[in-house]
């Protein structure tokens, strides 16, 4: 489905960035964004930046 390559192409453009580590895992037999934020310094602005860059590079995927 388009939205799958979507989803694969958001995880490509998140690494190319290097901002955050996003990765991808497969549910139900569809991929899924995955983010993990283990470090303890995390910021609540970090993971609104993160969702953020998913939003626009999700944006430019499907435009692709």
């Amino acid at each position: 489905a388009e939205i799958d390559e979507i989803t694969r192409r958001t995880v490509d453009l998140m690494r190319e960035d290097g901002y955050a580590l996003v990765m991808s895992t497969t549910l139900r037999g569809r991929p899924a964004l995955r983010l993990c934020p283990i470090n303890p310094a995390t910021t609540p602005d970090e993971i609104r930046e993160t969702i953020a860059r998913l939003g626009r590079f999700s944006e430019r995927a499907g435009a692709a």
